[in-house]
């Protein structure tokens, strides 16, 4: 949980989703997006931010949706949180 209260919002929201990230590994590779103020509050920032950066993530190809309304952590986005640690 310090992993999601330190650094900047883009860093812990990149961290959350390298954590979802991991655990669709192990059951699968789809996962729910949470809402922006379930967001904000595991990462402890305001939800305009979180909305700001998650639009960012989502233009970059960062999160891809599925057409089931799902989503994917994608490979780069991954790859980048596990070279920070």
């Amino acid at each position: 949980l310090v992993e999601l209260s330190m650094g900047t919002v883009r860093e812990r929201i990149e961290r959350l989703l390298h954590i979802v990230g991991e655990l669709c590994e192990k059951g699968g590779t789809e996962f729910q997006l949470p809402s922006n103020a379930d967001i904000s509050a595991l990462v402890a920032a305001r939800e305009e931010s979180v909305s700001r950066v998650v639009a960012d993530m989502k233009r970059q190809g960062l999160l891809v949706a599925t057409e089931n309304g799902n989503w994917i952590v994608s490979l780069t986005l991954r790859e980048g949180c596990t070279s920070r640690r």
